[in-house]
């Protein structure tokens, strides 16, 4: 869906959604001091009402520990699955 909707905002076919949301969060990021950001891979639209909330990980970092970390206002870092060696296209492993 959100593929679909990018071509009717003028993105060519083969763009990478990965590199756009990568794209927008750096637009978000250079307008607001305290934005963090956790991306996943795969085609999940959301985790955060499965189980995949507890076993998520990328970058080595389970996204239900991220959470955790920014809700009790600890130090977290951007979490991106451009970063993973199967890039974004795969799930990311869980533990």
């Amino acid at each position: 869906m959100q593929i679909s909707f990018t071509h009717v905002l003028g993105d060519a076919p083969g763009f990478s959604m990965p590199q756009r949301i990568l794209n927008n969060y750096q637009i978000i990021e250079s307008a607001v001091d305290a934005f963090y950001s956790y991306t996943a891979g795969g085609f999940v639209h959301t985790i955060l009402r499965s189980g995949l909330f507890y076993d998520y990980v990328v970058e080595g970092v389970r996204f239900v520990d991220w959470v955790s970390d920014l809700i009790d206002e600890k130090e977290v870092r951007d979490i991106r699955c451009v970063k993973e060696a199967r890039g974004c296209e795969l799930a990311p492993n869980s533990n």
